[in-house]
């Protein structure tokens, strides 16, 4: 069903909705009942404003994804590893 609501774009306002109301009815602070609310906004306004850079594929890219870039691998290594992965 999660799938079905993230592709149809039509439910959106009414998850949006939902979250809101559980935002408001979940808040610990009497004083500030929309604390938790204002918290994802900040949340979502920070996630928005950072700048993206997409990556640059070089040859040697693919060690990003398995974290070990840094890792100072030799061919040998690099080959057993790439078998092991490959089972």
């Amino acid at each position: 069903m999660l799938r079905y609501v993230r592709e149809d774009t039509r439910y959106l306002l009414y998850i949006y909705d939902l979250m809101k109301r559980k935002l408001l009815s979940s808040s610990t602070d009497p004083n500030c009942p929309e604390a938790s609310l204002v918290e994802v906004y900040q949340h979502s306004y920070d996630l928005c404003m950072q700048l993206y850079q997409k990556e640059i594929l070089t040859e040697n890219s693919y060690l990003n994804i398995y974290g070990l870039y840094d890792a100072d691998l030799n061919g040998q290594q690099l080959g057993i590893f790439a078998q092991s992965k490959c089972r």
